[in-house]
């Protein structure tokens, strides 16, 4: 499921420059969120249980969802569209390799997630491959 929704990030990052420059960004923005949230529902339907629990969340639970939703979903897709019009493929494809690593320090520094010699290892492999990708 990861590398699929890797595979399609990708193709986003590709070919979406010549609709962002006609449409603009914020259509291709509503449009691509859109898209993913209705494909993951689908899959959720098929793989999950989307309806079980779903609603039962305390106060804290419903601050998580809506931190997950408004600044990284909405404010994270609106920003990265907007980066896409202004940087080349190849810098958006490599700039995707940083999103995982990102999302585990931010995870270290807000929520108490363990930093592993795993993570290590992968923090110093992806680096090293963006490194080499650009010498």
């Amino acid at each position: 499921m990861v590398m699929v929704g890797v595979l399609g990030a990708a193709v986003f990052t590709v070919f979406s420059g010549s609709y962002m420059e006609k449409y603009g960004n914020l259509p291709v923005m509503v449009l691509s969120a859109v898209s993913g949230v209705s494909i993951t529902f689908i899959l959720s339907l098929f793989f999950g249980e989307p309806f079980y629990g779903s609603l039962s969340f305390d106060g804290f639970g419903w601050f998580a969802i809506f931190m997950l939703a408004v600044p990284g979903g909405a404010l994270m897709m609106y920003s990265w569209v907007r980066a896409l019009l202004i940087m080349t493929p190849t810098q958006g494809a490599v700039a995707l390799g940083f999103n995982p690593l990102t999302a585990m320090f931010l995870g270290f520094l807000l929520i108490g997630e363990e930093i592993t010699i795993r993570f290590l290892a992968g923090f110093i492999m992806v680096v090293s491959a963006v490194v080499l990708t650009n010498i």
